[in-house]
């Protein structure tokens, strides 16, 4: 899986667990949200997301062997 799309879902996981925090647990949960909201907004604006850059640095996609699956 390519490292943007990485990013997409552990943005989307953490914009969904935030909800449920928000909904279940304390109404301060909230910040996680809107931080991982405007993270997405910023992303797609600028065309450079974070998230992706971390994980090219922690692996490379260069580096990584073929898989057959």
């Amino acid at each position: 899986m390519p490292n943007y799309r990485k990013a997409q879902v552990i943005n989307g996981a953490l914009v969904a667990i935030g909800g449920a925090l928000t909904g279940f647990f304390d109404l301060r949960f909230v910040w996680l949200v809107l931080f991982m909201g405007a993270s997405l907004i910023y992303s797609g604006i600028a065309d450079f997301c974070g998230f992706a850059a971390i994980f090219d640095r922690i692996h490379p996609e260069d580096e990584r062997p073929d898989r057959i699956m």
